[in-house]
């Protein structure tokens, strides 16, 4: 039968077990998705900005043919350095909320040079219905630019605002933990030093089985959103912050277990320690 003591125990170790998984979580988070620059990293491995340049590319190429240009026109408009520039200006925005401007004057400059070029090359004559058909024309390949990389202003600046919250909530929520954690890891050291042991095992196993479950039912790399560069960006941050819950999960485990052990160890040595001198009194 569980004695009182021991029964308060195992219960502060599952709230212990809570606080440990909530500060882990949020820790990972600020590691990963809150930070600006291992969500670069993250663009940079599954080779984000490359991969963004083919999709402007490629619907530049669509509108110009329908346009009844030559793809020739957009030769040196748009390079993968300015992809990747006018990127970082995004993720800039989204972390630091500064203000987001993509300045396309230097891309529509070369568009217009390169047009004027193939019109005098062709021989075509220019009049002001065509210029204007020329002006929509560049205004489409300018707003499909600026729409592949920054997908939409307002849903940026939403999203700024907000993460900018999460960031501030999470840390709130990092001190509460350490807080919590240190006074309920303090009363069960006083009450049955082997709970906290139980605590880390309990928040261990569930790491672990949020990432293999997550391995064997959601299609992580699967996942769609935008278009296939920004959602494997996606997914590779998701992949990350599980594959670090698995990591942690063992570590905690493990050191739940040699922490549960050595203590009942000790306990139940302390306790034939007080058998053996009371039977030395009792005779």
């Amino acid at each position: 039968m569980l004695t009182k003591k021991r029964l308060i125990s195992y219960v502060l170790s599952i709230i212990f077990a809570v606080c440990i998984l909530v500060l882990v979580i949020m820790l990972d988070l600020n590691f990963t998705i809150f930070s600006k620059s291992n969500f670069k990293s993250k663009a940079h491995s599954v080779n984000y900005y490359n991969r963004i340049y083919d999709v402007i590319m490629k619907s530049c190429e669509d509108d110009t043919m329908q346009s009844g240009f030559d793809n020739s026109i957009l030769y040196n408009v748009i390079s993968t350095q300015d992809v990747e520039k006018d990127s970082n200006r995004v993720i800039d925005k989204l972390y630091d909320n500064w203000e987001l401007n993509i300045d396309t004057s230097k891309q529509r400059a070369a568009l217009n040079s390169n047009i004027d070029q193939f019109i005098a090359n062709k021989g075509y004559q220019v009049d002001d219905e065509t210029r204007a058909d020329i002006n929509v024309y560049e205004d489409t390949i300018e707003d499909i630019y600026v729409k592949t990389i920054s997908y939409s202003k307002e849903h940026v600046n939403d999203i700024a605002a907000q993460l900018q919250k999460l960031k501030k909530l999470s840390k709130i929520i990092i001190a509460m933990m350490i807080v919590l954690g240190a006074i309920l890891a303090f009363a069960m050291f006083k009450i049955n030093k082997p709970s906290i042991g139980i605590g880390m095992m309990a928040a261990g196993a569930i790491l672990i089985f949020v990432k293999l479950y997550s391995a064997t039912t959601l299609v992580v790399n699967n996942i769609l959103i935008l278009n296939r560069p920004f959602s494997d960006l996606v997914a590779a941050i998701i992949n990350q912050v599980l594959q670090h819950m698995l990591v942690i999960g063992i570590i905690l485990f493990v050191v739940g277990i040699i922490w549960t052990i050595i203590f009942e160890i000790r306990k139940n040595y302390t306790r034939m320690l007080l058998l053996d001198e009371h039977s030395c009194i009792i005779r």
